[in-house]
Formats: C-alpha cells, sequence, structure tokens
C-alpha cells in the first residue's frame, strides 16, 4: 500500500508536468518497482489526464502504461483533431481500446454542446472498460460504444489480446487472427464484425467529421466495407496504417492510396508529435497518415498542423 501510494504521488506530479523527452520511458523504468501485478486492485487506478479527461487504466497494459506517467495519450494529436470540431460534428473512433480518443473527442464535443461519437471495440475487456470510462466522463448523450469490429464482411471473427506485463492485463491491443498470425498465435477472443456501410444504415448515421482508425492490420478491410459511406460523407480520417500488419493482411498503403485516389484525397504523413506533411509520391511503407478531401479549407488544414 505504501509503495503504490508513492507510486500514484509521482505519477500524479509527472502527469501535471509538461512534456519532456523520456516522459513516456518513466512507467516501464518505475512501475515494476512500486506495483503488485499479481494484484489487480493496484493495477487498476483512475486518473485525471492533462486534458481533464478521467480515466480507469490497468497498469499492466502497455496501452495504458505510459498515460500514467506521461499525463496525456497522444495528446498533441489529440488537440489538432478536437480543434476541427463544431457541435455539429460526428465522430468515428475505430478501434477505440478502452476509450482515450473516444474520452478526449467527446469532452470536446460535449464543451460545444452538441455532436455524437460512435466508439467501435471489438474486445469485451476492452468494452467494459470503455463503457465504464464513458460513464466516468459523464458522456452517455455524446458517446456511444459499440461492441464490434468493423471489416468488408459481417459474421464473428477471432482475435488475440495481448495481455501486457506478467501476461496478466485484461485489457490492450488486439489483432484478427489471421494470415501468418493464424499459424503461430492462437486467439483467446471472439468478436462480431460488420461493415461500416451496414453499421452507418442501422444506427442512421448519415454525415461524419472525422475518422480514427488504429486497428492492427485490417484498415483497408474496413475501408473497403465503408465505401458508399466514405465517398458519400467524405470525413477526414487518420489512421496508422502500420506497414509491418498490412504486410500481415497482404497490402500495403498503396492499396489505400489507390481507393482514395479516385476520391480526390490528399495524403498527409504524421512528422513529430502533432505535425503533419503531404506527400506527393506514395510508397508502401507509409504510417501514421491523414487522409484529407481537397475540398478541404485552408482554415482546416491548419488546425490540423498539415502543411504542403
Amino acid at each position: 500500500m505504501l509503495k503504490s501510494n508513492l507510486r500514484n504521488s509521482i505519477a500524479a506530479t509527472f502527469r501535471a508536468l509538461p512534456y519532456f523527452r523520456g516522459k513516456y520511458r518513466l512507467a516501464p523504468a518505475l512501475l515494476p518497482l512500486m506495483t503488485d501485478y499479481q494484484n489487480e486492485q493496484d493495477c487498476l487506478v483512475d486518473i485525471k489526464l492533462r486534458d481533464g479527461s478521467l480515466m480507469r487504466i490497468d497498469l499492466r497494459s502497455f496501452t495504458e502504461q505510459r498515460a500514467f506517467f506521461a499525463g496525456d495519450y497522444d495528446g498533441g494529436l489529440l488537440k489538432r483533431f478536437a480543434s476541427i470540431l463544431n457541435s455539429d460534428s460526428v465522430v468515428l473512433d475505430v478501434g477505440a481500446n478502452v476509450g482515450f480518443y473516444a474520452i478526449a473527442l467527446g469532452r470536446r464535443l460535449q464543451q460545444l454542446g452538441g455532436g455524437k461519437l460512435w466508439s467501435i471495440e471489438p474486445v469485451p475487456t476492452n468494452y467494459d472498460r470503455l463503457l465504464y470510462n464513458t460513464q466516468l466522463n459523464h458522456l452517455e448523450d455524446i458517446v456511444f460504444p459499440l461492441q464490434s469490429a468493423l471489416g468488408n464482411h459481417t459474421g464473428t471473427i477471432p482475435l488475440h489480446l495481448g495481455k501486457g506485463t506478467g501476461n496478466l492485463a485484461t485489457t490492450g491491443n488486439a489483432f484478427i487472427c489471421q494470415g501468418n498470425t493464424a499459424t503461430e498465435i492462437a486467439p483467446n477472443c471472439f468478436a462480431p464484425i460488420t461493415t461500416l456501410d451496414a453499421l452507418a444504415q442501422t444506427h442512421n448515421i448519415t454525415s461524419c467529421t472525422f475518422i480514427k482508425v488504429d486497428i492492427e492490420g485490417a484498415e483497408l478491410d474496413f475501408l473497403q466495407g465503408g465505401q458508399e459511406f466514405l465517398a458519400r460523407c467524405r470525413p477526414i480520417i487518420y489512421g496508422e496504417f502500420s506497414p509491418y500488419w498490412c504486410q500481415e493482411f497482404g497490402y500495403s498503403f498503396l492499396d489505400v492510396a489507390t481507393l482514395f485516389s479516385e476520391w480526390n484525397y490528399c495524403f498527409y504523413q504524421q512528422v513529430g508529435r502533432d505535425r503533419f506533411v503531404q506527400v506527393k509520391a506514395i510508397t508502401p511503407g507509409l504510417h501514421d497518415v491523414l487522409l484529407v478531401p481537397q475540398e478541404t479549407s485552408a482554415e482546416i488544414l491548419a488546425k490540423l498542423g498539415a502543411s504542403n
């Protein structure tokens, strides 16, 4: 108890400090010295992030650890994305995990007095925490969690959830067991899957301002399953597009670019923590990319930190 109290006090101090080099590396260095990973109560902690978001996190989860000391999760990017929202905005957080993006952007919509955010998360334990964090922040009228994966078909999919430190975390990153991973790593949970086009029709989603998608290689399947919706609504999209996971799924960013070039989109590569530079020559290994409709105003591009 003394160790965990000291740990929590140190972390709260560091969360209040501005970003500095090495801040994100504190968690793996200090947590093992002050945390009983066998004790779930010692590992589940409610914290306030620098933007005011309240989050319950599991200190055994690699995804959640860094926020405990850093006080944010992609904070610079989230400020950029929040800046383009208004009271009519509709946002999709695809691969919401425990809600770092959903809560931050949902709180911004709440401050603006309207809008909706659909947070899509297939892993049951992640989804349960997403629900908890949504309620913790009193966002039930803004953020609408859905337990599902989004791809290019409907049915059920096998997933493998990484178990984090000590193989004990109940939340964290997960991936679909297919291709090479299907023979190497067995699934440890299952989830329903549908398409974006079907989801939009079911929930009467008729517009969309912004989509964040981070689903460990399944991004192209998601985009293919939402072609009618994407072509009609023309949202700004931020996607991870990890070259490693894209390869596991048998494609590269060139396939994404081909799809969106038909819709007159421009592509911006992330540089640093919160800026983007337009890409003129598309290469297979692009990742952390902003997909922007050609008609997007200079004002919105400036808010996004996107330059030519």
